[in-house]
């Protein structure tokens, strides 16, 4: 049985997850976080926070959704040495 969950008209990726036991593939479509860069599983009837300042999908982190600090602006700071990633 092969059951796609594609909901999003613009997915970021696709995760497939196979059980070869009970003989299921099933595909979700996924989204990246415009602030920490986590992939997530999107979910029907999931809410999908936006941030309207970068106007990025947000993950439910409390830091995510308290500030706007782009991933690429984060990356961008590491490597002029203003911070250090984890």
């Amino acid at each position: 049985m092969h059951i796609k969950q594609h909901t999003m008209i613009k997915p970021h990726g696709l995760t497939i997850v196979t059980d070869p036991l009970a003989g299921k593939i099933i595909e979700h479509d996924t989204f990246q976080c415009g602030h920490c860069g986590a992939h997530l599983e999107y979910k029907p009837g999931q809410k999908r926070p936006k941030c309207l300042n970068c106007m990025q999908y947000v993950c439910m982190k409390p830091l995510c959704l308290a500030r706007c600090y782009p991933v690429e602006n984060r990356l961008e700071d590491a490597e002029a040495g203003k911070i250090v990633m984890p």
